[in-house]
């Protein structure tokens, strides 16, 4: 008699401890997944900031990229632009009006080299002759002119007789100085294509030294 009322007691006192334990296990369910969130967003984190440092670290390569671009580019730019001339003065020798023809057999041909110095000292210049013919070398050679300080200058080297006409005589007086200590003689030639027009008097004469001398300059067009 006595066992079955201490089984009717245990079995109120396990089903009213079974709510307790069925809040407990809905707490547990309840309070997982907020751990579970947690953790997940505290392990999201770290994932966040790689993907700001992968991108700060890509922009930062970007940037590099493109300063070399830049500067390649300018690199090609400059190595395009041609670069400018070094500044030459005036070519004081020259070859005249024949520079290019044909030389027959067991011949030969002259070839006028023109000297115009424009400052006292030497002057080097090399020339090459070339044929059409591969099995001939071209031919070099050298040409050096020596000028010097001329002791007797002209004044006005430029002569402007302004606006002329025909048949009526012009005339103007040219200064010669010289720094010679020794007494000189001069000669006065007019070109070929100005002898009919231009005439200059006297035609010689002697420049005293340390001192001047004058011409006259007599110009008639026809």
């Amino acid at each position: 008699m006595v066992n079955p009322a201490l089984n009717d007691i245990i079995s109120e006192e396990k089903a009213s401890s079974s709510p307790a334990e069925s809040s407990i296990s809905e707490n547990k369910d309840q309070v997982s997944p907020v751990h579970t969130e947690e953790v997940t967003q505290h392990i999201s984190l770290p994932e966040s900031q790689k993907t700001e440092t992968s991108l700060g670290s890509s922009h930062v390569e970007q940037h590099s990229r493109d300063t070399l671009n830049v500067e390649a580019d300018l690199e090609a730019e400059k190595a395009q632009s041609p670069s400018e001339p070094p500044s030459e003065g005036p070519v004081e020798i020259t070859l005249g009006k024949v520079t290019e023809g044909e030389i027959g057999p067991f011949s030969s041909v002259k070839l006028q080299i023109i000297f115009t110095p424009s400052i006292p000292g030497d002057v080097h210049a090399e020339f090459e002759i070339a044929f059409d013919n591969p099995d001939c070398k071209p031919l070099h050679f050298c040409v050096i002119g020596v000028s010097v300080d001329v002791p007797v200058w002209v004044t006005n080297p430029n002569v402007d007789l302004k606006i002329c006409m025909y048949d009526r005589l012009y005339q103007d007086s040219i200064i010669i100085r010289s720094r010679a200590k020794a007494a000189l003689r001069l000669k006065f030639e007019v070109c070929k294509e100005l002898s009919n027009h231009m005439e200059l008097l006297p035609k010689t004469g002697y420049i005293q030294a340390l001192s001047t001398f004058s011409v006259q300059l007599k110009f008639l067009p026809r």
